[in-house]
């Protein structure tokens, strides 16, 4: 609970996302839907590989981005990566 990675993703969501125009309503919507993703994900037969594919592709890149002080790279690439669990899980449709 406390890695560099989650560290780094709540520096991004307290110092960058809540300050935007909708952040508030990103931040909500992250606590209503990353529990299904979450659930979803782990009732793939492939959950293990997404997860490092999500931590190599989008949040490796995320925590780099914050760790420069890139915050607006770091929360394009989340963005991304919210579009691409919600395909894979079929989140939204």
């Amino acid at each position: 609970d406390k890695c560099h990675e989650l560290e780094a993703m709540r520096d991004l969501r307290d110092n960058y996302i809540r300050h935007l125009p909708v952040g508030n309503e990103i931040i909500e919507a992250y606590y209503i839907f990353a529990p299904e993703i979450v659930k979803r994900i782990e009732a793939m037969n492939n959950a293990a590989e997404i997860w490092a594919g999500l931590y190599e592709t989008f949040i490796s890149n995320c925590v780099a981005y914050v760790d420069a002080g890139q915050y607006k790279k770091a929360y394009l690439t989340y963005l991304h990566m919210i579009q691409y669990v919600q395909v894979t899980t079929g989140i939204g449709e």
